[in-house]
C-alpha cells in the first residue's frame, strides 16, 4: 500500500491545494522576487557609542550593605536613626552609601561587563591617586589614536576661541548661555526641534547625572559625568574613519555631581563627585588635576560668569569660592540645613547666586555679605526637595523644580530689591516623581525667557510657556526609547537640546 492510499480524503486535497498554490507562485515568479529582494537588504546602521558585551557572565554574589548604628559608633535610637537617613539623598545610589573598597569592588565589576578593548584591570584607580591622572592612565578606549586625533582637535577648537564675544554687547552666564541684549534674541519654537538616528548614541555605560554643551560654534561636543565616575566626550560630528566619537574617561571613583566650562575658555573642565574630589580636565598637559579633595560628598560646581579663574562648590549644605590661581579656598558658608543640588549665577548681576536644595527651599543670595550673614535676598518654599533653581537667560526670571510636583516660575527680578520673597511666584504642577534608576528632573531654560524645558515619565520633553504659565507641547520621537531626566541647551547655537537618560544615552535635538 502506498503513502497515498493511506491518506485520508482531506490529506489528499490539503496536498493537491499545495501543489496547485506553488505552482502558481512560480509561474508568477513571486518566490525569485522575495529572495531578490533578501539578498538586496541593507544592512541595518550600528549604534554609536560603547555596547555591552553579549557575552555571559557568572552572576556576582549580593552585597549586603551594613547599616549598624552601632558600628557607626551611634546610639540605635529614633534620633539618630533620623540623623543618617537625613545624609542619604534622593540621588545617592545605594552602594556609594559605603567605603571606598566597596566603591573600588563595585567599579571592577562593571568594568567588566561592558566590552572595552583595552586592559580595564591594569586601569589606575581614581581614589587610589591623590594627585594628577594622565588621560592613558583613565581612558576606556578602544582606539587609542582616535583619542589623540580628538584631543589635537579639542585643542585647536580653544585656541581658536575668542578672549571675549566679538560684538562686545553679549555675556555669558554662568551656565555658558549667551545673554543677549535688547532686541537681540529671537524666540525658538519648540516645536521646530527634530530628533534624527545620527544624533543618538550611548555615551557612558551608567546613569548619566549630569550634561553640557562645550561652548564651540565650529563644533557640536558634548560632556557627560555618569553613576560610576566616568566622563564621557561626545564628538557629533566626527567622520565615520575617525570612529563614532565617544570617548571616555574615569577621573573620579563615584558619580559625577557636577561639572562646568569656564566661559570663553573650553580648556577649563571642572568636574565634582560624591568621592570628595574636584578635577580639572586639563586638556593642554593631558591630565586631569586635582584641585580639591575633602572627605564629605560634593554635589554641584558653577563658575563666576567673566571669571575662568574662580568657582562656587557646594559641600553638603555649605558652598566654598575655589581660586584656581593661587589655589586657595575658604572655610565656606553654610546656607542650607541639607544638600545643595545646583549653584547659579545672575548673568547681568554676578553677585546674586541661585541655590536649591533637598531641605526644601531655593534661595537667592548676595555674595558680597554671605561672609558678615546667613540671610537670603529671597526665599522660595517647596513641600519636597528642589532639584534645580536657575536664572533665565536675561535674568528676569527664576525657574525652580520640585518632587513635590511643581515648576515654581518668579519674574520681575530685573526690579527686584531685596524684600525676602518675590513678587511674581507662580506654581505650575509637573509630575516629577522619579525611582532610584533615574536622576531626579530639573528644569533648564532654552535660549530665550519664553520656554522652560524638563522631562516626563512618558520618555518626552515638557515645554512650559512663561507667558501662559502652563505646558504648550512635547518633544518627543520613536527614536528616544528612555526617559531623558537631564537636560542641557547649547550656549551659543540657538534650538540645540541635549537629553541624557539613566542608560548613558544621550538624545540630541535640533533646529
Amino acid at each position: 500500500m502506498g503513502i497515498e492510499d493511506s491518506l485520508t480524503d482531506y490529506e489528499r486535497r490539503r496536498l493537491e491545494n499545495v501543489k496547485r498554490n506553488q505552482a502558481m507562485l512560480a509561474s508568477l515568479g513571486v518566490q525569485q522576487t522575495s529572495e531578490d529582494l533578501r539578498s538586496t537588504q541593507r544592512e541595518k546602521e550600528k549604534p554609536k557609542g560603547y555596547k555591552s558585551s553579549q557575552q555571559k557572565r557568572p552572576r556576582d554574589e549580593p552585597v549586603v550593605l551594613r547599616r549598624s548604628l552601632r558600628a557607626l559608633g551611634l546610639s540605635p535610637d529614633g534620633e539618630a536613626r533620623r540623623a543618617m537617613e537625613r545624609q542619604l539623598n534622593d540621588d545617592t545610589p545605594i552602594e556609594y552609601v559605603q567605603s571606598v573598597h566597596h566603591n573600588r569592588a563595585s567599579s571592577n565589576r562593571l568594568r567588566k561587563s561592558f566590552d572595552f578593548s583595552v586592559d580595564t584591570e591594569n586601569m589606575l584607580d581614581p581614589s587610589s591617586v591623590e594627585g594628577p591622572l594622565p588621560f592613558s592612565s583613565v581612558h576606556l578606549a578602544r582606539k587609542e589614536s582616535s583619542n589623540l586625533e580628538f584631543l589635537d582637535r579639542l585643542r585647536i577648537l580653544v585656541d581658536e576661541m575668542p578672549i571675549s564675544d566679538s560684538m562686545g554687547k553679549r555675556r555669558i552666564s554662568s551656565h555658558n548661555m549667551i545673554v543677549h541684549g535688547v532686541g537681540e534674541s529671537q524666540v525658538v519654537d519648540p516645536s521646530s526641534l527634530t530628533l534624527k538616528e545620527q544624533d543618538v548614541a550611548r555615551v557612558v555605560p551608567e546613569r548619566i547625572f549630569n550634561v553640557l554643551f562645550f561652548p564651540f560654534r565650529e563644533r557640536i561636543i558634548l560632556a557627560v559625568g555618569d553613576r560610576v565616575g566616568n566622563l564621557g566626550l561626545w564628538d557629533v560630528e566626527c567622520e565615520k574613519l575617525e570612529g563614532d566619537g565617544v570617548h571616555i574617561y574615569r577621573p573620579h571613583a563615584a558619580p559625577v555631581t557636577g561639572m562646568a566650562i569656564a566661559p570663553y575658555n573650553g580648556s577649563k573642565v571642572l568636574s565634582c563627585s560624591y568621592d570628595g574630589t574636584v578635577r580639572h580636565m586639563d586638556i593642554e598637559s593631558v591630565r586631569f588635576d586635582l584641585i580639591y579633595c575633602t572627605e564629605k560628598a560634593l554635589s554641584a560646581i558653577c563658575f563666576i560668569p567673566g571669571n575662568p579663574h574662580c568657582a562656587y562648590l557646594a559641600e553638603a549644605g555649605a558652598v566654598k569660592v575655589l581660586d584656581f590661581r593661587d589655589g586657595n579656598r575658604n572655610n565656606g558658608f553654610e546656607l542650607h540645613d541639607r544638600k545643595i543640588n545646583t549653584i547659579d549665577f545672575h548673568p547681568e548681576r554676578s553677585h546674586l547666586m541661585a541655590t536649591s536644595s533637598t531641605d526644601g527651599t531655593a534661595c537667592v543670595w548676595d555674595v558680597r555679605y554671605m561672609g558678615i550673614h546667613r540671610r537670603s535676598l529671597a526665599k522660595v518654599t517647596h513641600l519636597k526637595a528642589v532639584h534645580s533653581a536657575y536664572f533665565s537667560p536675561s535674568g528676569s526670571h527664576l525657574a525652580t523644580c520640585s518632587s513635590d510636583n511643581s515648576i515654581g516660575l518668579m519674574g520681575n527680578l530685573s526690579q527686584y530689591k531685596g524684600t525676602g520673597s518675590f513678587e511674581d511666584e507662580s506654581m505650575i504642577f509637573h509630575y516629577n516623581v522619579t525611582n532610584r534608576w533615574i536622576c531626579s528632573f530639573r528644569a533648564i531654560w532654552g535660549w530665550d525667557d519664553n520656554y522652560i524645558y524638563v522631562a516626563n515619565m512618558n520618555r518626552s520633553i515638557d515645554v512650559i510657556s512663561t507667558s501662559s504659565r502652563m505646558l504648550t507641547s512635547q518633544l518627543s520621537d520613536s527614536l528616544m526609547t528612555s526617559i531623558p531626566c537631564r537636560l542641557a541647551s547649547h550656549p551659543l547655537v540657538e534650538g540645540m537640546l541635549a537629553g541624557s537618560t539613566g542608560g548613558g544615552r544621550v538624545y540630541l535635538w535640533r533646529k
